[in-house]
């Protein structure tokens, strides 16, 4: 390696090719614009003998760590003379006010009474502002409620940090105010500066829906091809229009949807949380990795049956309609949704997700049988499967009367529309819960927030980027199969090690797995389990025969599913969008937002989840049955009980009399209850009864004629001085008490502490041993 001190080293030949280039007139350096505009100065300027004031750049200033207000500074405007001047005082610890705040002249000095004084004005004939002079001295401490720290003020200092969190906690934000600039601000102020921060992030509200025209045309004429729906209500034909639905849908999206995906359509809606609220109804497809392809989606006022169906209508018109094999449609039970596919695709296949239909069927049909045989019935891949399950499900919970039994409950369901063994197989898709619309509705929660153009637009940023992504990341794969099914191929592949394939004739075997017997045809792609008809992809009992008849599984999985296939959806590229300050304006009208319709209540942030449904990382326990300490019922608590209390709850006290103990040849102390009442079914307390299995903590003998000492009672008249454990008026002396310090003024309660209370105990013990 060469020595870069040497005289031959890369920086000595670097600067003799310097100087070599300076000596040739033909290859003169470069002058860029800002040496063009020193070329004005004089040359006195230049060499620092004239006038030496700078000009403030905020830009490159307020990026240091400390910078400093110098006589002579000068500011475009008075607007940015007041920002610099506040963003001094803040990162020092100042606070100001205006001796004079005018647009001729601006006077600041210290709000604590120092001598530090500024002055500035204009300079003559320009709005140049120019600092003339700075007097005295800051001697105050550090101000930590600085007022000048307001809500605009951190909204427009942290604007980046909004930007790239914008869903981070108004805690955190207060911590990293107090850490940065050291200044405490209330959580109100934290929120208001948010609020602003996100209103220059994303715009004014209805100024969003004003310019919404604007925004459509520009994306059309970037994106040629896709379709957007704006849709508005009119009460005068001389008023502006009211925002009512607008249709969303990108030409990639459509046509990678077309030309790689399979006949499969989720369909699913979630809530905004706007201001203005509203619903985001969603059309979801499937590309060869299993993995989810948005198509188009729509906002719209409300969830119900003339939403999807005007939805679904313009959906039609982009996917075109049934030409060929029908679509299928997988969606939960929403209001309208089912009638809406009824009528806009009559001839299409449409299939509940079975989340939702077992969260219905356990609140009525408890146990984990029941729910074994419920996902057995709609797993079946075929018909006789599927009546098994369905009898087995009616033998674990017979029909009793006139109650309706879970059998009897699903058989009001039609097959078709929960059970994998009436589904069609022209979809070449057995999903039985629509999740790609769920991690959809998951992966847009940041900006469900956000007002409708800054929404639409952070969507599209991230597709955009989503193709290019899977795009590049499948040109780099080797395999012929999607990774995803790739992996299922194999898992099926260790379970047909389990299986013994029989030829027949032709292209039929007979396969032996477990107990029973499977018949495959490899011509026709058919297994009688149904699963290699209805997802394309060979179950283990068809493996077993494939690799029987010395071929490789791989080249009977559906082309659905290969790497030509998948290249081929996302084959298409989204086109970038400009500010709002570059869009296509063409004097179009404006679109006044949507009415507000306040719900009662508090708005709702997060979904209403199931009882059993895991809120989070950790497990609550809410929808569990709550029992009462004192009477051990469920259903109340010990603060709210009214029902006798249980003697074996800790908050049973023993009747009066119960612990008196004694005969004559010994005498027991017992420290538990020698006698309780017992509790009946109705909550009414029986007559105490003899219990003979009461244990006794210790006990001692003497002569019968000496009187009863007992420990806790204190009420019977001894020969002498009976000496109490729970004695509170002994001196301190005596006993060694915890002090009471409430309150001065009363007497101090003693407690004697558990060492006293033994030591009483054994010298009672050692002075009777000793009277023997």
């Amino acid at each position: 390696m060469e020595d870069l001190q040497t005289p031959g080293s890369f920086k000595n030949k670097f600067e003799e090719w310097e100087s070599s280039k300076t000596n040739e007139e033909w290859n003169e350096f470069a002058i860029d614009d800002e040496e063009l505009l020193d070329t004005m100065w004089g040359d006195d300027e230049r060499n620092g003998k004239g006038n030496s004031c700078r000009d403030f750049n905020a830009a490159v200033e307020f990026r240091k760590s400390d910078f400093e207000l110098k006589v002579g500074d000068k500011f475009k405007n008075l607007r940015a003379f007041r920002e610099a001047l506040v963003e001094w005082n803040v990162r020092e610890g100042y606070t100001m006010k205006y001796k004079k705040n005018e647009r001729a002249k601006v006077i600041a000095m210290c709000k604590k009474g120092c001598s530090w004084k500024i002055r500035a004005s204009p300079i003559q004939n320009e709005s140049t502002f120019q600092i003339k002079s700075i007097k005295g001295v800051h001697v105050c401490g550090r101000e930590y409620s600085n007022h000048h720290a307001n809500a605009r003020y951190l909204s427009k200092k942290y604007l980046d940090r909004f930007r790239d969190e914008p869903s981070s906690s108004i805690e955190g934000f207060v911590k990293t105010v107090r850490r940065e600039i050291m200044v405490d601000i209330s959580m109100r102020q934290a929120y208001r500066a948010k609020r602003l921060a996100r209103e220059a992030l994303q715009g004014d509200d209805i100024k969003q829906y004003n310019v919404i025209r604007d925004y459509a045309a520009t994306l059309l004429i970037r994106n040629p091809g896709s379709h957007i729906v704006l849709q508005v209500t009119r009460l005068d034909e001389n008023e502006v229009g009211i925002f009512e639905r607008m249709y969303w849908s990108l030409s990639a999206m459509k046509n990678g949807f077309l030309a790689g995906c399979r006949r499969i359509i989720g369909l699913d809606g979630c809530f905004l949380k706007s201001p203005f609220g509203g619903q985001l109804l969603t059309a979801m497809g499937r590309d060869g990795n299993d993995n989810m392809f948005p198509i188009a989606m729509a906002v719209v006022e409300a969830e119900r049956y003339d939403s999807w169906k005007w939805f679904l209508m313009v959906l039609k018109i982009e996917v075109g309609a049934e030409n060929g094999a029908p679509w299928t449609f997988i969606s939960d039970r929403q209001k309208g949704l089912v009638s809406a596919i009824d009528d806009v695709f009559p001839e299409s296949e449409h299939r509940y997700c079975l989340r939702h239909i077992y969260q219905n069927f356990k609140q009525k049909f408890k146990g984990k049988e029941l729910k074994e045989y419920f996902w057995a019935a709609a797993s079946a891949g075929n018909i006789r499967d599927f009546k098994i399950a369905m009898a087995e499900l009616e033998r674990a919970d017979p029909k009793v009367g006139e109650a309706m039994n879970a059998a009897g409950w699903l058989n009001r369901i039609p097959a078709h529309l929960w059970s994998r063994s009436h589904s069609s197989s022209s979809c070449k898709s057995d999903i039985l819960v629509n999740n790609l619309n769920k991690s959809f509705n998951s992966y847009i929660l940041p900006t469900r927030e956000f007002t409708i153009i800054s929404m639409f637009e952070w969507i599209r940023r991230k597709l955009m980027q989503r193709l290019n992504v899977k795009r590049e990341g499948m040109q780099q794969y080797e395999g012929n199969l999607c990774p995803n099914i790739q992996e299922r191929l194999e898992r099926n592949k260790l379970n047909s090690r389990f299986c013994i394939a029989h030829y027949s004739r032709d292209a039929e075997y007979e396969v032996d797995c477990g107990t029973r017997v499977y018949v495959v045809d490899i011509s026709r792609r058919t297994c009688t389990c149904g699963s290699w008809q209805l997802s394309g992809i060979p179950c283990s009992h068809s493996i077993a025969a494939i690799q029987r008849d010395k071929s490789e599984p791989e080249h009977y999985v559906d082309p659905c599913y290969s790497k030509e296939a998948y290249l081929s959806t996302y084959n298409y590229t989204i086109a970038a969008m400009p500010s709002e300050d570059y869009w296509d304006s063409k004097g179009a009208e404006k679109v006044n937002p949507p009415k507000i319709r306040k719900q009662p209540g508090r708005p709702k942030k997060v979904r209403r989840r199931e009882a059993d449904e895991v809120r989070g990382t950790t497990s609550t326990r809410k929808g569990l049955v709550v029992h009462c300490k004192k009477c051990f019922r469920p259903g109340h608590n010990s603060r709210t009980c009214k029902f006798p209390i249980h003697p074996k709850s800790k908050f049973y006290k023993v009747p009066a009399g119960a612990s008196d103990a004694g005969n004559a040849g010994e005498d027991v102390v017992n420290a538990g209850n020698t006698s309780i009442g017992s509790v009946s079914q109705q909550g009414s307390v029986s007559q105490p009864c003899e219990t003979s299995a009461a244990k006794p903590v210790f006990e001692t003998r003497r002569p019968t004629d000496e009187p009863v000492e007992p420990v806790l009672d204190t009420r019977r008249p001894t020969d002498e001085p009976v000496e109490p454990v729970l004695d509170t008026t002994r001196t301190a002396s005596a006993v060694e008490p915890i002090l009471d310090t409430r309150r001065s003024t009363r007497v101090r309660k003693l407690v004697p502490t558990v060492a006293s209370v033994l030591e009483n105990l054994r010298a009672k013990k050692a002075k009777r041993v000793s009277r023997m």
